[in-house]
């Protein structure tokens, strides 16, 4: 998020930004419903975008990241356009996303190693992408 934010300008947000919000929510209702009500007390609406980094992409049967089940379930109830960056099962990200990019990898014992991978070259080129830059990462400006 924070590259987002400060390397892109986008108005981006995570539910694990602020700890105490997240803890409290999950100490009062539970971790299945923390996410979604973030959502919820967001105002996700349809001029939002849900993007998802999951290497499961999160699962009813098996229970498996239900939390992220729940969000995409009031994100797409909302209106909001969900995109996800997935492992090869994809999950529910993959079934339900307006776009999803599902990582192949040969070797499943590396899945998730593969698909965090990929997930930080995409969110790299997002905030390097010329429509969405509005400065140059300082570590790309120095000289030796």
């Amino acid at each position: 998020m924070c590259d987002l934010r400060n390397l892109a300008a986008l108005d981006a947000h995570a539910p694990t930004d602020n700890a105490a919000t997240l803890t409290a929510a999950v100490n009062d209702r539970g971790w299945r419903s923390a996410y979604a009500e973030w959502l919820t007390c967001a105002n996700i609406g349809p001029r939002d975008a849900v993007m998802v980094f999951s290497v499961g992409g999160g699962s009813e049967e098996p229970p498996v990241s239900v939390n992220l089940v729940e969000a995409l379930r009031t994100a797409r109830a909302a209106g909001a356009y969900i995109c996800g960056v997935v492992g090869p099962d994809g999950g529910e990200t993959a079934r339900v996303a307006d776009e999803c990019l599902r990582v192949p990898v040969n070797d499943r014992d590396y899945r998730t190693t593969h698909t965090e991978i990929f997930q930080s070259v995409v969110w790299h080129m997002l905030i390097v992408h010329p429509l969405l830059a509005v400065t140059t990462p300082r570590w790309e400006s120095l000289r030796p």
